[in-house]
């Protein structure tokens, strides 16, 4: 399956549901070792989330477990030229879970869908996971949610960070998201004729250049589940 995106150098992209499950797996197609790779761990989709905010802390954790170089960053209040100075030498970005919306609004207002694009361009890394994958499709017209909605209210521009040419929906087959999807975004989705694709837990997309694989990580335990999204 290809995209039709044009870089000037080959994308890695990895988007998933939950980075617990899935990046012992996903570091198997690096290139190079994990260990010492430097690597922005945007948590800004979870400012707004409450409670203890759990599973940021154990993804964080798992990355330094893994032997990544890795550090919180948000681009809450920041320009983007003070995102590209403080983005400029690491290898990976990831962008974590939480209000795809918020972390939209952020997104528009510091300008890090350039900074995504131009890392991209330069053959480095990008992870999503949950709302940072929702995130990097052309437009999240069809992830509307009036819940996730309340925290940027009158938010109007959904245009997403086009790293892709599809949308991905996480936390496909969870209990917690059936009837959101069911009743709601399946049937929007399917009005809008958007290219979709469904991600359960254990499930990652890999882009590479122009060619992208849906593969599926080895079972282990049961990970503190995320907010709705």
């Amino acid at each position: 399956m290809k995209t039709s995106n044009k870089m000037t150098a080959p994308k890695t992209i990895f988007l998933t549901s939950s980075i617990i499950d899935t990046l012992p797996d996903i570091v198997t197609h690096f290139e190079r070792p994990a260990k010492g790779l430097s690597l922005a761990f945007i948590s800004t989709a979870s400012e707004v989330e409450g409670g203890m905010r759990s599973w940021i802390y154990d993804d964080l954790s798992f990355f330094h477990n893994l032997g990544f170089f890795a550090f919180q960053y948000t681009i809450t209040d920041k320009n983007e030229s003070q995102v590209r100075e403080d983005l400029k030498l690491v290898d990976i970005i990831f962008v974590a879970g939480g209000n795809v919306f918020y972390l939209l609004d952020k997104i528009h207002k510091s300008g890090f869908s350039t900074i995504a694009r131009e890392h991209v361009n330069q053959g480095k890394i990008y992870i999503g996971e949950s709302s940072g994958s929702l995130v990097a499709a052309p437009d999240l017209t069809i992830a509307h949610r009036e819940e996730a909605l309340e925290k940027v209210p009158g938010m109007t521009d959904f245009t997403g960070m086009g790293l892709v040419d599809f949308t991905v929906f996480p936390h496909w087959g969870s209990l917690k998201n059936k009837d959101f999807y069911l009743a709601h975004r399946m049937v929007k989705s399917y009005e809008m004729g958007h290219k979709i694709i469904l991600l359960t837990d254990k499930q990652y997309v890999f882009v590479k250049g122009d060619w992208i694989k849906i593969l599926e990580a080895p079972q282990k335990s049961p990970q503190p589940e995320q907010p709705l999204i």
